[in-house]
């Protein structure tokens, strides 16, 4: 009898593994209660937010010094998602879902492929061009203008550059006793 169940336990167990592979698990993304967005949008703007602001340097560095690469608790994408969800109005919200489709399908029709294939040459031409020139709609404009916004300043709060760049203590910071006046 025990033989029996093993040769069960053994078929289920194969059948299970041969199915595994087939599976794809896909990345879940946070919930956002009034900013309706896809994964793939999602994905967009975390993209694009690295385009801007990169965490990691692309190549090895002309200094000897190594470029920290700065955690937060938060990643900036998530950071810039969550503001737009909770501080802004619906008509702000509105106006940022729409530039982000338009910002999407204006790189898709223009270079034939998704923003994360383009290089960085690519990245900044077109960012440029989309700040610069009044020919693109205005929500596309507050799109790149409010995600840049929040990425610099998620960057500027972070732990790494208050205390390595701006020498940002704690209150109520030394405490000096004997200074001569």
């Amino acid at each position: 009898m025990k033989r029996r169940e093993a040769l069960q336990n053994l078929v289920a167990v194969t059948a299970t593994l041969m199915y595994v592979p087939s599976c794809t698990v896909e990345e879940a993304i946070p919930s956002y209660s009034n900013l309706p967005i896809s994964n793939e949008e999602y994905r967009l703007v975390k993209h694009v937010v690295e385009a801007m602001l990169p965490n990691k340097p692309k190549s090895k560095p002309e200094s000897t010094e190594d470029i920290p690469v700065i955690t937060t608790p938060e990643s900036s994408h998530d950071f810039v998602l969550t503001m737009i969800n909770d501080a802004y109005s619906p008509l702000q919200i509105g106006r940022y879902a729409r530039g982000l489709r338009l910002f999407h399908q204006f790189v898709q029709d223009e270079y034939k492929q998704r923003f994360a294939q383009l290089n960085e040459f690519q990245h900044i031409l077109l960012f440029t061009e989309m700040t610069e020139s009044e020919a693109f709609p205005k929500s596309l404009q507050f799109f790149l203008e409010e995600t840049k916004r929040l990425a610099v300043r998620h960057f500027t709060s972070s732990e790494y550059f208050l205390t390595q760049k701006m020498e940002w203590e704690f209150i109520p910071g030394r405490y000096v006793g004997c200074v001569s006046i």
